[in-house]
């Protein structure tokens, strides 16, 4: 186990949430990433609580995939402006 997951491990214990499994780490990795290079960098970890409250309800097997989708989205609200739908 790396320092970086036992850190996320023990948060998730602490926070009383399931760690994250490594594609929902590099999932949330790479939103972060994105919306940082795309819009602000300030941005990122906003982003990432918003995918969390997304993610409350999901079933563990959609996780992953809902958050690559919203991902996805970062890209097209860069072309269609943030306000867009």
């Amino acid at each position: 186990m790396t320092e970086t997951t036992g850190f996320f491990a023990a948060l998730a214990e602490r926070g009383g949430t399931p760690p994250l499994d490594a594609e929902e780490a590099d999932a949330l990795l790479r939103l972060a990433r994105v919306v940082a290079h795309r819009f602000e960098r300030r941005y990122a970890p906003l982003a990432c609580y918003v995918a969390g409250r997304a993610l409350a309800s999901a079933d563990a097997s959609q996780r992953t995939a809902r958050i690559r989708a919203l991902t996805d989205t970062v890209g097209q609200m860069e072309r269609d402006g943030p306000g867009a739908r």
